[in-house]
């Protein structure tokens, strides 16, 4: 898990704004634009000069969790000393919703979520800017 700044919600500015005005370059906008639909979808860059009501655009931090729901056949493999067949098996297995949670945009298969697919969902909501994902985590894609 990672924390990563909650962003403002006075002063930050919407993605679609920042495009139009040629601030996000041409590679971040394909990236963002993959793992997201800006019609749908409330995504937000910092404003570092801030305001009032912020810290340089920054309220507070808010974790990208990844988290593991593990299944009987993970749990064998972990028994038997097997960690990186493990890993990978719930690798694997992740990309269908979860159960109960498939309006979230949060996917896994009851295995659990990773921690890129976590801050790609409170990117869609504006609370985290991409690009402090892409710090703290790695690049957005839709393969988390």
């Amino acid at each position: 898990q990672r924390l990563l700044p909650k962003l403002c919600p006075q002063c930050s500015r919407p993605f679609s704004e920042a495009m139009n005005a040629g601030i996000v370059s041409h590679d971040l906008q394909q990236r963002v634009m993959s793992v997201s639909s800006l019609a749908d979808h409330d995504v937000r860059l910092r404003n570092h000069h801030g305001c009032p009501n912020c810290n340089h655009g920054i309220i507070d931090r808010m974790p990208a969790a990844e988290f593991l729901l593990p299944d009987t056949h993970y749990l064998h493999l972990v028994s038997e000393g097997k960690s990186i067949e493990a890993k990978e098996y719930w690798r694997k297995s992740l990309g269908k919703p979860i159960s109960g949670m498939e309006e979230t945009g949060i996917y896994g298969t009851g295995l659990g979520v990773t921690a890129l697919a976590h801050g790609i969902y409170l990117m869609r909501q504006g609370f985290v800017d991409p690009r402090d994902i892409e710090q703290a985590l790695e690049a957005l894609s839709s393969d988390n």
